[in-house]
């Protein structure tokens, strides 16, 4: 699927103005809105013919050469390789790098037109697999989400929701681009995790909860003295 939107510069006042911060928040129940002279279009999934990208390539590269130099192309390829989408063979490493080859040509021949976004589900192709790896050095940016397993909520955790995964930045497409900002290079920050709500998908700080949060989520209620794996007394935080 990808959305060809037409662009026209809008010009400011010379009125100098502070700059609002950088920041998109969407109502994840509400539909979004499609402007009027923008084209929607949703290319099929790869077939089981000899050359499954062949087509979704041909689409795509013929698209952008018809059209406008200014009108910008967002493409969302979700759920890269999934069986229930896609062929047996389209996972195949001569194919799928093939793709990404001739994606990254396009991405390089339209740099302000063409922007991709995938999304592959490492359940089933994990990032310790060569595959994978070679898919992540053709790709400009990597990110990673990684669900935590859940935890009984305790009295202090009851005032906020709980991050349901981690977030790892594995490559950043302005650092990877000049051979930094790969793997650990990027963990050297706090740590980041996603909050999904009914309403809003969130990225946040994480940092582990204190250690009488855990066993309180873990063996539950101690003894009254605050000894065990109760809470902690005064007298036990005295040391």
């Amino acid at each position: 699927m990808f959305t060809a939107q037409s662009h026209t510069p809008t010009r400011t006042p010379n009125t100098p103005t502070a700059p609002a911060p950088f920041c998109h928040a969407f109502d994840l129940t509400k539909r979004l809105t499609i402007p009027p002279d923008a084209s929607l279009k949703f290319l099929a999934a790869p077939t089981a013919s000899a050359t499954p990208y062949s087509t979704l390539l041909t689409q795509l590269s013929t698209h952008l050469s018809t059209t406008s130099p200014t009108t910008p192309h967002r493409v969302l390829i979700p759920s890269l390789l999934n069986p229930a989408q896609y062929p047996p063979h389209a996972s195949a490493p001569h194919h799928l790098l093939q793709f990404l080859h001739s994606v990254r040509a396009l991405l390089r021949e339209y740099p302000r037109q063409l922007t991709v976004m995938i999304s592959l589900p490492t359940e089933l192709y994990p990032r310790t697999t060569a595959l994978i790896r070679w898919a992540e050095i053709l790709s400009d940016g990597v990110i990673e989400l990684l669900p935590l397993p859940r935890r009984t909520a305790s009295k202090a955790q009851g005032k906020q929701e709980e991050p349901q995964g981690l977030v790892k930045l594995w490559k950043l497409p302005v650092l990877g681009e000049k051979g930094g900002g790969i793997g650990a290079a990027l963990g050297a920050g706090e740590d980041l995790a996603f909050l999904v709500t009914r309403r809003r998908f969130e990225i946040m700080a994480y940092s582990l909860p204190p250690a009488d949060e855990i066993q309180l989520g873990a063996g539950g209620a101690g003894s009254a003295g605050g000894h065990g794996h109760g809470e902690a007394t005064k007298v036990d935080l005295e040391f």
